[in-house]
């Protein structure tokens, strides 16, 4: 077979399956030397044999469905280490970019040697249009000169096992007209979820799963918007078959954390968000909700170093530090409560009202009665009237010596949450540390 006609397939197999069989069998059909892999391990001699595959063929076929490069900020993610192979070896790279596919949400997981993908010359595949996308990709894309590649044929015992590989796909059943269907119906489900339109993103997913039971990627999207719909059970049920069918998707199992989690099954969640960290360690959300989860259990020191590898991934984001402030102010470390306070303030401006009680409450646990009236004042000012807010008034009133003040903020409180009357409960409700809860038990007696 001359080099010219040589070509790697390279997809993700949770997301292009169905697809990448579809262009091997119409590149086979028409003459091409075309090689997929079905098998591919993360470590052992097969890696080898995949690498040495990319440098023995010309062309290099990359396969781009919605959600293939999600995992590609991983150094160590199979369809990454793929990639930039082919880009060092100089192989003629022709992306196929499905419909739903978006460099732009794709963004986050171009890094290094990646960030360059956008820049080549793609197939756009429309699933209305099929046969002409291939048309396209074999008398355009392909005929690209390969003079200036050098190829490496593959080791003599190594292109036995290949041959081998090859012919068991060409023998299996070509993807049929359902699986073909279910491609475009995926893309419209996302359409959907991203526009909000829920009861129409879950029958759009509901109806891929009748014509693809096997689509992982499926399921794990509709399971995550029945989390949102607070399925919680449908959900578990769904992300279940994700993992079961792509037990390497780390968002399968973060996500199947997060519906364990919201149904109190602690343990589960915690074992599944270990391996979604073990996956992907550079998953933020993840570390996030499994410092939460240390938190919960009164894991302190755990939730803290959680929290500081979310903060380590995404600095400008608000919500690690205001995590593990929480982490820092029941651990009794008020001063670091006060400074992870202080961050997510500025960096959440527009909607900091509760942040700003946070850090009042901090305040008073130091002991600075001034800065904790300062900050619960303007808590009350962006969110006026919360039960929170006004008792921290009331408390931090009260120790400053401004009864009057104290008895309007505690009277407003009580209007709002009668179960304010009792120190103990409102110090469980509220999560307040013992110097808040003592100094309203003394202003209880005085007021």
């Amino acid at each position: 077979m001359e080099a010219e006609k040589s070509v790697f397939i390279s997809y993700r197999r949770s997301t292009s399956r169905h697809l990448a069989r579809a262009v091997f069998m119409d590149l086979r059909n028409n003459g091409y030397d075309a090689f997929m892999d079905v098998d591919t391990l993360d470590s052992g001699t097969f890696d080898l044999i995949i690498l040495n595959q990319i440098a023995a063929r010309a062309h290099f076929v990359l396969l781009l469905s919605l959600g293939a490069l999600d995992r590609c900020n991983d150094p160590n993610d199979w369809l990454r280490r793929e990639i930039e192979h082919a880009i060092d070896l100089k192989r003629n790279i022709v992306p196929i970019i499905e419909e739903g596919f978006s460099y732009a949400e794709a963004a986050p997981y171009l890094t290094g040697k990646l960030a360059d993908l956008p820049r080549y010359n793609g197939v756009p595949l429309y699933h209305a249009y099929f046969d002409a996308a291939l048309d396209n990709l074999r008398n355009r894309f392909l005929k690209q000169p390969v003079y200036n590649i050098v190829l490496s044929p593959a080791p003599a015992a190594e292109q036995i096992i290949v041959r081998q590989q090859i012919q068991q796909i060409a023998n299996e059943p070509p993807p049929t007209p359902k699986q073909v269907r279910a491609r475009s119906l995926f893309a419209q489900a996302v359409s959907r979820h991203a526009a909000g339109e829920t009861a129409l993103a879950l029958a759009a997913y509901t109806e891929v799963l009748k014509q693809d039971p096997e689509n992982a990627r499926a399921y794990l999207n509709r399971g995550t918007l029945k989390i949102e719909t607070e399925d919680y059970a449908g959900a578990l049920l769904d992300l279940n078959h994700a993992v079961r069918l792509d037990p390497r998707e780390a968002e399968a199992y973060a996500q199947r954390g997060w519906a364990r989690n919201l149904r109190a099954n602690l343990e589960g969640a915690l074992a599944d968000y270990d391996e979604a960290l073990r996956l992907n360690p550079r998953h933020m959300q993840t570390w996030l909700r499994r410092g939460w989860l240390h938190h919960e259990r009164g894991s302190y020191d755990a939730a803290i170093a959680d929290h500081t590898q979310a903060i380590q991934l995404d600095p400008q984001n608000a919500d690690p530090y205001n995590s593990r402030a929480a982490s820092y102010y029941h651990q009794g470390s008020y001063q670091l409560a006060v400074d992870d306070w202080t961050e997510a303030i500025r960096l959440r401006r527009d909607d900091a009202g509760l942040l700003y009680n946070n850090r009042g409450e901090a305040y008073f646990a130091l002991g600075q009665y001034l800065m904790a009236l300062a900050d619960f004042k303007q808590a009350n000012s962006l969110k006026p009237n919360q039960e929170i807010v006004l008792a921290g008034l009331a408390i931090t009133s009260h120790a400053l010596g401004h009864l009057n003040d104290a008895r309007k903020y505690w009277r407003e409180a009580l209007k709002r949450d009668k179960a304010c009357a009792d120190i103990d409960v409102a110090q469980k409700t509220f999560r307040w540390v013992e110097p808040l809860a003592e100094e309203a038990r003394k202003m209880l007696l005085t007021i």
